[in-house]
């Protein structure tokens, strides 16, 4: 059994995984002062084998999607914490108390930014001075849990459908990936998740002067930071918690649907630079834990895409078990378009059993 960890501030994440696909989670706060506090919380860990634990950004520092746990590894982990404080923080205390609890297990490290560590300059580049740019002040992008494992299973179940692969992952922080023969060559997340299409909470693409005029009235950078990042989005247009299951309900009123038609639209102006970035397309995966639950979304977006061919049948008519790709086509369309479902556990727990 492996036990996986991922964090939320202020609360921990937690899933004890087993070898045949059987999976308990929980959540839990952690002070930070012992393994022991983990061990109460979570209970049952007795016989785990393994392991592992999800960075949300790594920056250049951490530049392999999955890294066994050493000692300089960990200090590693404490050089990314001010990329994401919050986040990265809580992950590094959680690295530390548990790996000092269970310190004969193996114990391995997952980065979500990893995958996009090799973009190329001119997409991982900000146009801003050289002193920020030394600063490591650009483009990370983020989820590339999900979509290097995406373009891994397409390549593997349609390899001839896998040169020019955009991934999207369908969410409440839905973000876009544009990848070549396996490389990502762009992505909508930028130095945070802020940055790209809108999400349950987070505001998206913004222009940077909004900071500014709310300083000038008289907030401070770390009300406007938690302002842009967690009363944003969905919800701050709402003006209420709007969530993106709220998005896929039947019969959405109009302040929801005018919200979605945002929502959508943005998804849309990303897929068409993607396409044109990658010079074509030969297939478009979406991900989700659900995917009849987000049926309608694939479909709207695939009808906005019939001037390129596209013709799909959300319905999949092919696979059924997690992790293989599902034939979402529809007989003659010029472009593939895919459904992969999956969770972050999932794909944890896969590549921890690759490992050992």
């Amino acid at each position: 059994m492996f036990l996986l960890f991922d964090v939320e501030p202020p609360y921990i994440h937690w899933c004890r995984a087993g070898k045949k696909g059987r999976f308990t989670d929980g959540r839990c706060r952690f002070d930070g002062k012992s393994g022991e506090q983990l061990a109460r919380e979570i209970g049952n860990t007795g016989n785990i084998e393994a392991t592992a634990y999800l960075l949300h950004h790594g920056g250049g520092i951490i530049t392999r999607t999955l890294t066994p746990i050493t000692r300089r590894t960990l200090e590693k982990i404490g050089d990314c914490v001010p990329l994401l404080p919050d986040y990265n923080d809580l992950t590094f205390r959680v690295v530390d108390a548990w790996r000092r609890w269970t310190p004969r297990i193996p114990h391995f490290l997952f980065c979500n930014t990893a995958f996009f560590s090799r973009l190329p300059d001119v997409a991982g580049t900000y146009a801003v001075p050289e002193v920020l740019r030394k600063k490591d002040v650009r483009r990370f992008g983020g989820y590339g849990l999900f979509h290097e494992w995406a373009w891994k299973q397409v390549s593997r179940q349609w390899p001839e459908q896998s040169r020019r692969v955009i991934s999207v992952y369908l969410g409440n922080r839905t973000n876009i990936a544009a990848i070549r023969g396996g490389r990502a060559i762009d992505t909508t997340i930028g130095f945070t998740p802020v940055e790209g299409i809108p999400s349950s909470t987070s505001s998206g693409d913004i222009d940077t002067t909004v900071v500014f005029e709310l300083y000038s009235t008289g907030m401070s950078f770390a009300e406007i930071n938690q302002l842009l990042s967690q009363k944003s989005g969905f919800s701050g247009l709402l003006g209420r918690k709007c969530t993106f299951a709220d998005l896929l309900a039947p019969d959405l009123d109009p302040e929801v649907r005018a919200i979605y038609d945002v929502y959508l639209y943005d998804i849309m102006k990303y897929l068409g630079a993607f396409v044109s970035l990658l010079g074509g397309v030969d297939a478009i995966v979406f991900c989700n834990e659900n995917l009849k639950e987000a049926n309608g979304l694939i479909g709207d977006i695939c009808r906005r895409l019939g001037f390129m061919g596209v013709i799909c049948r959300p319905q999949p008519t092919e696979g059924g078990r997690r992790g293989q790709v599902r034939n979402l086509s529809a007989p003659g369309s010029c472009v593939k378009i895919m459904g992969l479902e999956s969770d972050k556990w999932s794909i944890m727990a896969d590549g921890i059993n690759r490992v050992i």
